[in-house]
């Protein structure tokens, strides 16, 4: 007779009642998982942007609602206030170099913008003049170069002198993602349906034609692909980083994010319009579509647990997607409006940045321990319903399903058996 056993790291009670049923059992197991919030901070009025730095565990957070930036001590969830920008400015966009120890924030400004260089270890603050309308920062911590989309230009920064070059892109650039291993940059031109290819050796561009509308990049440094969100055209171009032929993808609709699992080489997009997530395998292109909650406004991946995190801000709660399977293991509220989180995978954090709620709420990604107490099963007979019922510690809802459907079902909290043989149930 065979024992069902939960997956590796879930806590459960065994049933401890084997029903003969035609010289067969009946093996009822239960397991649970969970991750929770563990604090909500207020940590900005209007807070649009956030980064980590994962070697020194501050997070960094840009206030557009006021000119500031707050830097969250990820030990304590500690809150220190930074200057950025002007009041004639407004903190747009976050990146942190976590080689230099240095944080960088794009300030939006219709007349001109400018980037504020944190300095890790004592928070003080230089101010970097570039063009007006910075909504998109990104960098490349080998070479040690700032990259800010502006006005039609991309603005590159020196890191080690902050002098500043301007290239002229494509318009109205809306998102940067760095391929460190190739020193390319990629730059989304939402209103021309472009993506400009910058060398970061001797700033030369290229033009590339997308799908309308594109407002996320994504690279997969391993296997030298970019991912575009087309949110106009309802796809993603995918882009081949040594030759820069592409081919276009359909997804859901308005998606809104894409970010890349590495070591998976799986793609995530988030599809605001259409409340799902198109996972996109990297090797065949094949696609499958997760529903995730209302809204889904950004996509976070933890590389070291294969656990992916979607904010949905109509909503207000993040979906965990677990990689190998693709379901969702939890969904967790936060504040109002998640608008965008990042992962801190040497502590396994999450931080969520609630833009009107103003605060940013922290989630342990560590899988929390849950016992499923029951009572004792009587002999059950094939054709029979039984009601189920059980209590978690977590105080949670317990929900059951089968995983044997040839011996029994689960409708609700009822189970039914239709053959003899053993039967699985997990919670």
């Amino acid at each position: 007779m065979g024992l069902y056993l939960p997956k590796l790291g879930w806590h459960s009670r065994t049933l401890g009642y084997v029903a003969a049923l035609a010289g067969m059992g009946v093996l009822i197991s239960l397991g649970a998982q969970g991750q929770t919030v563990t604090a909500t901070l207020s940590a900005a009025t209007f807070p649009y942007s956030i980064a980590v730095n994962p070697v020194t565990n501050k997070i960094y957070v840009a206030d557009y609602g006021h000119p500031s930036a707050t830097v969250i001590d990820g030990a304590t969830n500690g809150l220190t206030a930074v200057v950025a920008g002007t009041p004639q400015t407004s903190p747009y966009s976050v990146a942190v170099n976590s080689v230099t120890n240095k944080a960088y924030v794009a300030n939006w400004g219709v007349i001109h913008g400018s980037v504020t260089l944190i300095d890790g270890a004592t928070n003080n603050t230089t101010e970097i003049p570039v063009g007006p309308f910075a909504v998109a920062i990104a960098l490349n911590p080998v070479t040690n170069m700032i990259y800010v989309a502006n006005n039609n230009y991309l603005s590159v920064i020196n890191g080690a002198n902050n002098n500043v070059t301007t290239v002229r892109v494509g318009a109205n650039p809306a998102s940067i993602a760095v391929n460190p291993v190739t020193n390319k940059i990629y730059i989304a031109n939402s209103a021309d349906g472009t993506v400009t290819v910058l060398d970061g050796v001797t700033n030369a561009t290229a033009t590339i034609s997308v799908g309308a509308n594109p407002v996320s990049l994504a690279v997969n440094t391993v296997t030298n692909k970019v991912y575009v969100a087309n949110a106009g055209s309802n796809d993603v171009t995918v882009l081949d980083g040594a030759t820069n032929e592409n081919t276009t993808i359909p997804v859901g609709t308005d998606p809104a994010w894409v970010a890349v699992n590495t070591v998976t080489n799986k793609v995530y997009i988030a599809n605001a319009g259409s409340n799902n997530v198109t996972v996109l395998d990297g090797a065949t292109e094949n696609t499958i579509v997760v529903m995730t909650g209302a809204n889904p406004s950004s996509v976070v991946v933890n590389m070291a647990t294969n656990e992916v995190y979607v904010t949905n801000s109509g909503s207000n709660n993040v979906a965990v997607i677990d990689g190998p399977t693709n379901n969702i293991t939890a969904t967790l509220a936060v504040g109002l409006d998640p608008i965008l989180a990042v992962v801190n995978p040497v502590t396994n954090k999450i931080y969520v940045a609630n833009v009107d709620g103003a605060s940013v709420s922290v989630i342990d990604g560590a899988k929390t321990s849950t016992t499923i107490s029951f009572a004792s099963i009587p002999s059950q007979i094939v054709s029979t319903p039984l009601a189920l019922g059980a209590t978690a510690s977590s105080g949670l809802p317990v929900a059951f399903s089968s995983s044997t459907l040839s011996v029994c079902t689960v409708s609700g909290g009822t189970a039914s058996f239709i053959a003899p043989g053993i039967c699985s149930i997990t919670a």
